[in-house]
């Protein structure tokens, strides 16, 4: 079973938000998510993951670009939506202009798979993670019922001091939230797989494996995620070229609501390792 994930993408509308973007930042952008969303649906994997923040700013043209370029390529693609894709519309509003569903759980090939919504509705002020009581209890739910299944929760935000730099101000889920507790209550193998802090990172702690994955115009590559019988293995794939890494460049330089997060790219081993349960 292969998983391909990509971190924090961030399509900016060409509007902006308080300004359009210009013509220069504009070619960059057609440019580098169009090549990005190519090479990644042209890995070779059983599902196609975004941990969130898949647009800059949550607006509605946001959504209808990147998923006409997303759907062009007629492949199998879930999310988690993260604070971003929820500064502008309302939960509910956005999963009617994407016609999807959130804090959902299936599974495929023997694997049990938990999307779960983190991300605050229009607080660009509070970009931390939470949780609802009916979440977690949906969730405590999940995780019994996997078994010794191998669970693969995806959400856009860590767990409160598991990734690298997790603990740092609303870089998590909001510390109060006592996720561990649901967690630690896996009988199988676990990993949970984020993104937000715009920081690669692989944490192994008792049963569970947390993955973390760096913003796309930080770090064009993308998680491949191999789980077959008792082993897992994540590789890191680069699909950046030189053109695709002035574009980013570019546009990191020029977004609102965004910054570029260079030191968050991480070494090998931060993006990459086999784990055999």
């Amino acid at each position: 079973m292969k998983i391909a994930v990509m971190g924090d993408l961030h399509f900016p509308s060409a509007q902006g938000v308080s300004r359009p973007l210009e013509s220069e930042v504009l070619v960059a952008r057609d440019a580098f998510f169009d090549h990005f969303l190519t090479k990644f649906f042209a890995i070779e994997s059983d599902l196609y993951v975004s941990v969130g923040d898949l647009t800059n700013c949550g607006l509605q043209d946001e959504f209808v670009e990147v998923f006409s370029l997303i759907d062009s390529h007629q492949k199998k693609f879930k999310l988690a939506l993260g604070n971003h894709d929820l500064y502008t519309h309302t939960r509910q509003d956005v999963l009617k202009i994407i016609d999807e569903t959130v804090n959902v759980a299936f599974e495929k090939e023997g694997i049990v798979f938990a999307f779960l919504e983190t991300a605050r509705e229009q607080r660009p002020d509070r970009w931390d993670g939470t949780l609802s009581l009916e979440q977690l209890a949906w969730l405590e739910q999940v995780v019994i019922e996997s078994g010794d299944k191998t669970l693969v929760v995806i959400a856009h935000h860590p767990p409160y001091n598991t990734t690298a730099k997790s603990n740092h101000h609303y870089s998590s889920i909001e510390p109060a939230i006592d996720l561990w507790s649901i967690l630690e209550q896996k009988q199988g193998k676990g990993i949970y797989v984020c993104g937000h802090v715009h920081t690669d990172s692989i944490v192994h702690h008792q049963q569970w494996t947390f993955v973390q994955i760096a913003a796309v115009l930080d770090s064009e590559t993308v998680r491949v995620m191999d789980i077959q019988g008792d082993t897992l293995s994540i590789q890191s794939v680069d699909v950046s070229t030189e053109a695709s890494r002035v574009q980013a460049q570019l546009l990191g330089e020029n977004l609102e609501y965004f910054g570029l997060s260079p030191l968050g790219v991480g070494t090998p081993l931060l993006q990459a390792t086999t784990v055999r349960w």
